[in-house]
Order: structure tokens, then sequence, then C-alpha cells
């Protein structure tokens, strides 16, 4: 082999190597985007779960209240049944 042989197989194994470093970086630029865009997806919907975390949490602290509300009269009404026996009772005897 000649030095122009030598010089034109360096040349073209540094063109080959260029094109298929260019293509490897460009695919993991495509790969970087693509994987970007599904973390942005599954971000969103942790955030949609999120939410609905929320409007289930309002809905218990909702029905606490309306428990405690009611179980607060049923007291109340109870504690008067009480005593409207035991005057009963005292009226009795």
């Amino acid at each position: 082999m000649n030095d122009d042989v030598i010089a034109d197989l360096k040349q073209f194994i540094a063109a080959t190597v260029s094109q298929s470093t260019s293509d490897i970086r460009q695919d993991l630029i495509d790969f970087k985007q693509e994987v970007g865009q599904h973390f942005d997806e599954v971000d969103q919907r942790f955030q949609q779960v999120d939410q609905r975390f929320q409007h289930i949490d309002q809905r218990f602290d909702d029905l606490e209240t309306k428990v405690d509300t009611i179980a607060d009269a049923q007291a109340t009404n109870l504690a008067d049944t009480e005593q409207r026996i035991a005057r009963l009772e005292q009226q009795v005897a």
C-alpha cells in the first residue's frame, strides 16, 4: 500500500466513524426527547391522581362532619329521652 491509499483509508474510516457517531448522537437526542415526553405524561397522570385523592379526602371530611352532626343530635336526643323517662318514673313513684 502506498501513502495515498493509506490516506484514503484513513479519510474513509474517519468519515465512517464520524457518520456513525453522528447517527448515534441523533438517536440519543431523539431517545432523550421521547423519554422526556413519557416523563411528562407520567407526571401529568400523577397530578390527576393527586387531584382525585384530594377530592376523595374532601368527601371524607364532608362525611365526617355529617356523621359528627348526626351523632351529636342523637346524643342530645338520647339525653332528652333519659330525662323524660326519669321524670315519668318519678311521677309514677
